[in-house]
């Protein structure tokens, strides 16, 4: 339960642009009800998703995000996520696409003033994957992923962990 405040501003570039995607900057004022007063927040903000294609068969995606989010922890009702990350997609022959990817979230949670044992604390969450997409049609893929997944935490090796992921999805428009 909180109040919040947002202003967010930016760019969205066109499809057929050279640079395609989105900028934007935004600012974000956060008070959870209830709450220790030093549990606030109030800061800048980005989203950034942009995209380049070399050649018409390789395609470099880079994101950056700054936000809140809120925390399924105890006593800390959100933490500050900074992210960054990119996937380079290449087309391997006809419908089939490789996708590799790579990010890198902090997530820092504030100090509290009425828990003394509870100070700053700061988790990292890396990813590192990669798959095949198979184009089915202009409006449908399925692709198969492998995902490698570290977390580790100032808090101490209890909240840190480490898993492989193999997925597959499935993506239909219309």
């Amino acid at each position: 339960d909180s109040d919040n405040l947002r202003a967010v501003a930016g760019f969205e570039f066109a499809a057929d642009a050279v640079i395609r995607g989105r900028a934007l900057v935004g600012f974000h004022k956060m008070l959870p009800r209830g709450s220790d007063p030093l549990l606030r927040f109030g800061g800048w903000t980005s989203g950034v998703d942009l995209s380049y294609t070399v050649l018409g068969r390789t395609r470099f995606t880079g994101r950056l995000l700054r936000d809140t989010n809120y925390s399924a922890l105890d006593r800390r009702p959100f933490y500050l996520s900074t992210m960054g990350g990119l996937e380079v997609t290449h087309n391997l022959v006809g419908p089939i696409d490789l996708d590799l990817r790579a990010s890198r979230e902090k997530l820092g949670y504030a100090a509290t003033t009425t828990e003394p044992t509870m100070p700053p604390r700061t988790d990292y969450a890396d990813t590192l994957g990669g798959g095949l997409t198979i184009r089915i049609s202009m409006q449908t893929r399925i692709g198969f992923y492998y995902d490698d997944q570290q977390r580790t935490s100032s808090a101490g090796p209890g909240w840190e962990y480490s898993r492989e992921h193999i997925y597959t999805t499935v993506t239909y428009g219309f």
